[in-house]
């Protein structure tokens, strides 16, 4: 089962937060995936958003 459905709101909350500072740290989709256990299509939809704010 993915680990990112069963992750409560603050966990993942928790997770975006480490991802953005993994994106802001030049680390790849891999690795961010890797050690946040979201989906990659929320990582990648939350760099878009980022990168479209900033």
């Amino acid at each position: 089962m993915d680990k990112s459905i069963d992750m409560k709101k603050g966990e993942h909350k928790r997770s975006m937060e480490k991802a953005k500072k993994m994106i802001d740290r030049g680390c790849g989709l891999g690795e961010i995936v890797s050690e946040t256990h979201l989906k990659e299509e929320d990582v990648i939809k939350s760099k878009k958003k980022w990168v479209d704010q900033s």
